[in-house]
């Protein structure tokens, strides 16, 4: 994943039960659900989120060509 950039938000993952599984978000943001079954867990993500090692991640595309650009051509000094 050399073209993203991963932020660990699991101390921030709420989850509200909701029937025959939990809801989880980050504040008011739904960010996927929960469901425990005989097999296990299985998570459903909304775009944007991940689940490694017991984590969960949002996860930024890294677009390097736009901060190359931010100082290009700059005459200011201060670069």
């Amino acid at each position: 994943m050399s073209d993203y950039h991963k932020l660990d938000v699991t101390d921030r993952v709420v989850a509200k039960l909701h029937g025959e599984f939990m809801e989880l978000y980050i504040g008011k943001e739904y960010i996927g659900k929960l469901v425990i079954t005989s097999d296990g867990r299985e998570y459903e993500l909304e775009s944007g989120f991940i689940m490694e090692e017991d984590r969960f991640y949002r996860v930024y595309e890294r677009n390097c060509e736009l901060q190359q650009q931010y100082a290009e051509g700059n005459d200011m000094g201060w670069c």
